[in-house]
């Protein structure tokens, strides 16, 4: 198991993150929970999923912070 955050750093992405939470959550190994305005923990199972989470991300924000912490 893996856990990361990730932190939207514009103002303007924060907007996207409640779809890219719901479509990181549709997955069976992966879990996102919105923490803050622009900040989400996720839990992943593997470095597929990671990998996967990663990708996602790179798709759907221009600016942002992977962190992580476990």
């Amino acid at each position: 198991m893996r856990a990361i955050t990730i932190t939207i750093t514009e103002k303007v992405e924060e907007t996207k993150l409640s779809n890219f939470i719901v479509n990181i959550n549709s997955g069976d190994d992966v879990v996102a929970i919105k923490i803050s305005d622009n900040m989400v923990f996720i839990a992943v199972e593997g470095d597929c999923a990671l990998g996967y989470v990663e990708a996602v991300a790179a798709n759907c924000f221009n600016d942002y912070e992977i962190e992580n912490l476990k």
